[in-house]
């Protein structure tokens, strides 16, 4: 992997962040995905850091889609490449990784960390308090920028295949639709001298910003509820919303 852009960008809030990615908008020849990460961890799929390799996978995905075919509403004999972007969605580790088209959804995932930043506490001081104990255990997040290639229909043999691939995937389960999903395929077992991908950029969300920018974000729709629009997603943003209205900051007068 190398980056083509060597100033990473830093961004403290949503509008930062807008302009930060304002120029990929303009070049209209090209597509681009967006991947956010709480840290700036390797960009590794969790199949490799697991040091599986292709059978252990395949194993593992064609056991998990006999029984989630009938509660997901797969097909009986679905492709490898239509499987297992819904088993890298549900947690089943493969050589996937996660990517999304909108840039407000990978922004969210890179500060999602900074959820605790977000509440409200009994007292000025309390809230003082428990901002620096929360930062100390806080990162920077990073969005990652990439442009799509080798993209593949299902015609292409990814299981053997020894480049990265990019899957658009035909049948996307709803979580999917919401986060734009897309999926960059890597080869097994994985080898840090293959080329990941032609070129990565990057953005940095600062540490103390990311509780600022999930409330942005939740004002512009994107939040747990939009994310995962499902029950859980659902409980997720109550549960948010109830400690944030719970908490609210009083005068040292009424604490």
């Amino acid at each position: 992997m190398r980056n083509s852009d060597t100033a990473v960008k830093v961004v403290d809030c949503v509008a930062d962040f807008v302009r930060a990615v304002e120029s990929y908008d303009h070049q209209l020849e090209t597509s681009w995905v967006f991947r956010g990460q709480t840290q700036d961890w390797d960009l590794i799929p969790s199949a490799a850091r697991h040091g599986w390799y292709n059978f252990v996978e395949l194993d593992l995905v064609q056991r998990w889609h006999r029984e989630a075919a009938g509660i997901l509403g797969l097909e009986d004999r679905a492709d490898l490449v239509e499987l297992l972007p819904h088993a890298q969605h549900h947690g089943v580790p493969t050589r996937l990784l996660d990517w999304t088209e909108n840039p407000l959804v990978a922004l969210w995932f890179a500060a999602i960390d900074g959820i605790e930043l977000t509440y409200r506490y009994a007292s000025v001081d309390e809230a003082a308090k428990r901002r620096e104990e929360i930062l100390s255990q806080i990162s920077n997040g990073y969005v990652y920028i990439t442009t799509p290639y080798n993209i593949t229909d299902g015609s292409k043999d990814i299981l053997n295949s020894k480049e990265t691939n990019f899957i658009f995937p035909k049948f996307k389960n709803p979580r999917m639709n919401a986060q734009k999903s897309v999926f960059s395929s890597h080869s097994l077992p994985f080898n840090d001298s293959i080329g990941q991908f032609m070129f990565i950029n990057k953005i940095q969300v600062r540490d103390f910003a990311k509780g600022k920018i999930l409330i942005e974000l939740d004002r512009l729709g994107i939040s747990y509820s939009t994310i995962f629009p499902d029950i859980e997603g659902l409980s997720l943003q109550y549960k948010w919303n109830a400690r944030r209205e719970n908490r609210r900051i009083r005068s040292p007068k009424q604490a």
